[in-house]
């Protein structure tokens, strides 16, 4: 597993929390999915859902908000324990409180789990952190910066 991919509008399947975080890594441990839940900023509204993580999420993640769908395809990525992160547009249907624990949970992935995070957007309000960015116009490098 090299790259894990998370699209703009992640798949969570009509499963529990549990299976939806392990999909990627079966073998995965509670107390590891616990660990990264926390690390992608997921852990305290999973422990708020009905029957925590055994609730059942339905299908497409419908009993979810646009973050926390987000914040759970994030976990189930970092548990892939893939070494790159690519990321298409992920906060770009959120409010600025789901972006900013994205943000953090982007944070903890590179921090502590040494990934690399490549994130597509058209906002740089979620790439202000990032080691480069790279502008492209119709797929041709335009401007690049380090920061």
């Amino acid at each position: 597993k090299t790259v894990a991919y998370l699209p703009q509008h992640p798949i969570i399947f009509n499963e529990s929390v549990w299976e939806n975080l392990a999909y990627m890594n079966p073998g995965a441990s509670r107390d590891k999915i616990e660990e990264i839940s926390e690390a992608s900023q997921a852990h305290d509204f999973i422990m708020n859902l009905p029957e925590g993580y055994d609730t059942l999420l339905g299908e497409g993640g419908d009993r979810l908000s646009g973050g926390q769908r987000q914040r759970i395809a994030l976990a189930r990525a970092m548990l892939s324990d893939s070494r790159v992160l690519l990321l298409d547009e992920p906060t770009s249907a959120l409010d600025m409180k789901s972006e900013n624990l994205v943000k953090i949970a982007l944070q903890n992935a590179v921090q502590k789990y040494g990934m690399t995070v490549l994130v597509i957007a058209h906002s740089l309000s979620l790439v202000g952190d990032a080691d480069q960015i790279i502008q492209l116009d119709k797929g041709r490098i335009v401007q690049s910066a380090e920061t």
